[in-house]
């Protein structure tokens, strides 16, 4: 990464992998121990930010042999997924995929069929679907399954991405409404490259970011400039 602002190499590998890596060891270790292990952790970094190698050192006075056992190399200085990574079961979310499936296929739910839905089945759900879609399948999406759930931020964001990425008119102004409100780069950059995408919208995003640009972070106000050519 040397040379790259830390911003622009962001990705989700960090968590993701991070947390398969946590997982494994608080599986070979045991959970109680690893309890232990998590309290003493934070006690004895707390406050403070530490490097790979710092973790790798403590981990091996508090719980020796351990990082050997799982391969922790592989996992820390090399790419991809080890083979020891831990898999997951769920039939919940393998409905959910499914759900997202049926509705590339053509095939609606109702609102009774999302009654019981948590707003991480909302997110799981959504992320299923298409960033651009017919504008039909928006407004009943809007109106009819959304409707109760427009108040969750992250339920609100992924709609008004899906608005922007298909230049759905009647979501222009919640859009720019959203992006006056709120500053947070992980929901702003998704939605003005949406806008910035399209030639019908690119006046939408610019309008967006010269009226509201003074109220972002500066790294946010940045990172959106670089790509508003």
């Amino acid at each position: 990464l040397s040379g790259i602002d830390p911003d622009e190499a962001y990705s989700v590998i960090p968590y993701e992998k991070g947390f398969l890596f946590v997982r494994l060891l608080e599986e070979v270790a045991g959970r109680r121990q690893f309890d232990a292990f998590v309290r003493e952790y934070i006690d004895h970094f707390r406050f403070t930010s530490i490097t790979t190698e710092q973790f790798v050192a403590f981990t091996n006075r508090r719980l020796p042999g351990l990082l050997s056992h799982v391969c922790s190399d592989e996992w820390l200085y090399e790419t991809g997924l080890p083979s020891n990574c831990p898999q997951f079961q769920s039939t919940h979310l393998d409905h959910l995929h499914s759900l997202s499936n049926d509705w590339r296929n053509g095939r609606r739910m109702t609102p009774n069929q999302t009654s019981d839905w948590s707003s991480l089945d909302w997110q799981i759900w959504l992320d299923g679907l298409p960033h651009t879609m017919p504008h039909s399948d928006l407004t009943y999406l809007d109106q009819q399954l959304l409707a109760h759930v427009h108040d969750n931020i992250e339920i609100r964001f992924r709609l008004l991405v899906r608005m922007a990425s298909s230049g759905y008119r009647e979501g222009f102004a919640r859009i720019e409404t959203f992006l006056g409100e709120v500053g947070r780069l992980k929901y702003i950059k998704p939605i003005y490259q949406a806008l910035w995408e399209q030639i019908n919208t690119k006046h939408l995003a610019i309008r967006c970011f010269r009226n509201y640009e003074e109220r972002y972070h500066p790294i946010a106000r940045s990172i959106i400039a670089s790509f508003l050519k």
